[in-house]
């Protein structure tokens, strides 16, 4: 590693650095390297770079860390938690880390998968590359599990970063004391010295990627951003769909309690009524139940002595159903009866 001088500055390129992470992982290790910085200043490029090196790095033991862009250049929180769980000796490229590692959006179970995941694969001996606009969004535990971050400053050209070594202090990145060193610059006016910052440890300059490689990442990139999207539309609509049927299947299991709704395939009417699936308001039903600390199961509230109801038979003759029974505002009762809908009464409560 590159040590810091008063008059020199140690200088680093993708050939060296991949020396460096090889000759780390050969030792039994993992190496996770974060490289943030604004759009458009290199950060993607770097980590491409940095992974074309890794494969021909004449350390490398024969076999391990190849690098295919298709296969190893990830977008979804999904696609990485895979990842980090099967492969061995592979090269992980988390493009755009923000949809997978952010600190306040990280939908919390996914987070605790990821960190917990990453705690548990470090002896898979991965070399994982975070690009993220911002080092400080990244989660605290992630911070900590980062042996290396870089700083793009302007395309082909970053500020490379370390750990400062310490038993007690809780932030390896000494984030307040760098916070007072470029506070103090931005206050004067005065032009950057990043020797100064206490995890300086040199400087990197890179290339561009040749021009068939740069066509193959934008097309990757493209691809997989469009899939994203559409995860994410999904999810949304899922999020809206269940924002709108909790206050139904609250009323649903409060008619429940008091017998208004006596048998299976008046529930299955009322939810069809509604606009929903029967399958969705059993396990909207449920989840209020839980957490009202509810634990009465769904047959329970149902005539015991009551025939089942054939599976394929189909609802008829709607208009017999009493909403009244439901206590069913009148504006969520219109906007319901707008959705109501045919179906099949599938056998869902023996669940």
């Amino acid at each position: 590693m590159g040590i810091k001088t008063v008059n020199k500055v140690f200088k680093w390129n993708p050939t060296i650095l991949s020396k460096l992470i090889i000759r780390t992982v050969n030792n039994k290790f993992d190496f996770n390297l974060c490289v943030s910085g604004l759009r458009g200043t290199g950060k993607s490029t770097l980590c491409y770079q940095l992974a074309r090196r890794i494969q021909t790095c004449p350390e490398r033991i024969k076999g391990t860390y190849t690098f295919n862009p298709k296969k190893d250049i990830l977008y979804t929180q999904k696609d990485v938690l895979k990842a980090m769980n099967e492969r061995w000796s592979s090269i992980i490229f988390c493009d755009e880390a923000i949809a997978v590692a952010f600190n306040r959006d990280f939908y919390m179970e996914d987070q605790k998968k990821i960190i917990k995941v990453m705690n548990m694969s470090r002896d898979h001996q991965n070399i994982i590359f975070f690009c993220i606009p911002n080092f400080t969004t990244l989660d605290t535990q992630m911070k900590g599990m980062m042996k290396m971050r870089i700083h793009t400053i302007r395309r082909g050209y970053g500020i490379v970063q370390t750990p400062v070594k310490s038993i007690y202090s809780r932030d390896s990145w000494d984030n307040s004391n760098n916070e007072k060193i470029e506070r103090e610059w931005s206050e004067r006016g005065l032009k950057p010295k990043y020797q100064r910052l206490t995890t300086f440890r040199g400087v990197i300059k890179f290339k561009d990627l040749p021009p068939q490689h740069r066509q193959l990442y934008e097309e990757i990139k493209f691809s997989r951003r469009n899939q994203i999207l559409i995860e994410e539309e999904e999810k949304e609509n899922a999020k809206q769909k269940r924002i709108l049927l909790t206050p139904i299947a609250r009323q649903i299991a409060v008619a429940l309690e008091e017998g208004n709704i006596k048998s299976r395939e008046e529930f299955d009417k009322f939810a069809i009524v509604l606009g929903a699936s029967p399958v969705d308001m059993v396990r909207r039903v449920r989840e209020f139940n839980r957490e009202r600390g509810v634990t009465t199961k769904l047959n329970d509230y149902f005539s015991q002595d009551e025939e089942k109801p054939d599976g394929d038979s189909k609802i008829e003759e709607r208009q017999d159903i009493n909403l009244s029974q439901l206590n069913i505002k009148k504006k969520d009762k219109e906007v319901m009866l707008l959705n109501r809908r045919p179906a099949v009464i599938p056998s869902i409560f023996n669940e």
